[in-house]
């Protein structure tokens, strides 16, 4: 289901970063806030919203940017299998 899909790569943002990984959760940050995809709203919109925040203050605006870019090439598919990959990988 593509919303479930992509309420899980919002979520998994948070959880990267909390586990160190700032490259993964840049990339499926970037797909998470694509302008083309409904806006997330109240706490989750908020909590996504001060993780990368935290995240490109943390990495750098320019670092942050490059790992954003590969996100905004991503189909929602592979942002997917990508996130899957990312929790094998860590959990």
């Amino acid at each position: 289901n593509f919303v479930h899909a992509v309420t899980a790569i919002r979520n998994l943002v948070e959880i990267l970063v909390g586990v160190g990984d700032d490259h993964g959760a840049a990339v499926l940050g970037a797909v998470a806030t694509r302008s083309d995809l409904r806006a997330s709203f109240g706490t989750e919109s908020v909590r996504l919203s001060e993780v990368l925040g935290d995240l490109i203050r943390r990495v750098g605006t320019q670092r942050y940017e490059r790992w954003a870019a590969e996100g905004a090439e991503l189909e929602i598919d592979q942002a997917v299998a990508l996130a899957a990959e990312l929790v094998d990988r860590h959990f």
